[in-house]
């Protein structure tokens, strides 16, 4: 049961708790040290760590680039750090190697969910898109997830017209970069293929994915997917309960709450400044939700 006082409270205090009381400025002249060891030309004067909090700020409060400049000058008198300009910003953005945030001892197995969704280029409404035929297409968000606390353990971006199943072994190999061990992969109809069933198994995880209702129950070169086909075209339902595939929707739960933290649209032009600026949402994404989940960076 929520202890809603203590939710709520938690809540009031969020922005402080992530952007104030921020973990992440403490080696900041360590880091910069390191940043310009043998480096040409003109060292670094901002370190990436307060690069992409400021970032970070952005992406939660949904500031532009000159009003994030003003906002993060503000705080950098909390954080004790000099602020870079607008421009300096932006252009670090762009080449900033994003992570993702989330820390994991490895010991123990995590069950995770796997899927995909669109990010638009821009927030300017359906009607304008319709009526001056405005398009700048949109990407997708490939992403697999830890069902337990909904943190992001691994993310691929791709152009619209990428199909699911062929980014499923990159993510999955990247999740268990993050997390360690992998109990159960989750996925919907899109992943049901004899080489994702294969691969699942490969790192000794189950597949809990649905299969297509035309389906067959043939090996045909893979005996697990078989398996699961026969048992699924058996009893849908008593297949679903018995591997609990309702808790695939807690994917669904991410991509709700990264849209309504962080928007659902980006503002970049080049491909690099794309990725990095979605890489941002996520970082800023993931770094909330392990503050609401009691935890840090």
């Amino acid at each position: 049961m929520i202890n809603w006082p203590e939710y709520n409270k938690k809540l009031v205090n969020e922005a402080v708790d992530v952007f104030v009381s921020t973990d992440l400025l403490v080696d900041q002249e360590k880091q910069l040290k390191q940043m310009n060891k043998d480096k040409r030309g003109r060292p670094y004067r901002y370190s990436d760590a307060l690069i992409l909090i400021i970032l970070a700020v952005r992406e939660y409060f949904g500031l532009p680039y000159r009003q994030t400049e003003g906002f993060a000058r503000m705080l950098g008198g909390i954080w004790g750090a000099r602020i870079p300009s607008y421009t300096q910003i932006c252009r670090r953005q762009k080449e900033l190697n994003v992570p993702l945030g989330v820390k994991y001892d490895k010991d123990k197995p995590v069950d995770i969910a796997i899927d995909s969704t669109g990010i638009k280029a821009f927030n300017r409404g359906e009607w304008i898109r319709q009526k001056w035929a405005v398009r700048r297409g949109w990407v997708k968000l490939h992403i697999t997830c830890d069902i337990s606390n909904h943190l992001i353990t691994s993310v691929q971006v791709t152009d619209e017209h990428e199909a699911d199943g062929k980014k499923f072994s990159k993510l999955v190999d990247g999740a268990k970069d993050t997390v360690g061990k992998i109990s159960r992969v989750f996925g919907d109809s899109a992943y049901d293929s004899r080489a994702i069933f294969n691969y699942t198994a490969g790192i000794r995880a189950e597949p809990v994915i649905k299969p297509k209702m035309n389906s067959t129950g043939k090996s045909r070169g893979s005996y697990v997917r078989a398996q699961t086909v026969r048992e699924f075209l058996s009893d849908p339902q008593a297949w679903k309960k018995k591997h609990r595939y309702g808790q695939r929707w807690q994917v669904e739960t991410v991509f709700s709450s990264l849209k309504r933290m962080v928007g659902e649209y980006f503002t970049s032009v080049l491909n690099s400044g794309i990725n990095n600026e979605i890489m941002s949402k996520v970082f800023t994404y993931n770094m909330v939700e392990a503050n609401r989940n009691g935890g840090r960076l």
